[in-house]
């Protein structure tokens, strides 16, 4: 297999890309994100605590951003 460029994962300087503000339900914390570009859009699935400690998954949806 070939690389270019270099092997070192950089994280990306605009993080969190997601945070618990972002959750439309109270959510004590936003983690273990995976994303896949699927349809044209991008899908997100994250894990969260809610506030009463129960583990759920998310779901978020990227939009169609349109610089200006």
């Amino acid at each position: 297999m070939a690389f270019s460029g270099s092997r070192v994962v950089k994280r990306y300087e605009k993080n969190p890309i997601l945070t618990k503000d972002d959750v439309p339900y109270p959510v004590a914390t936003v983690h273990n994100a995976g994303v896949v570009k699927h349809n044209g859009k991008y899908v997100m699935l994250f894990r969260s605590h809610l506030k009463n400690g129960r583990s759920v998954i998310g779901i978020a949806e990227s939009i169609k951003y349109h610089p200006p």
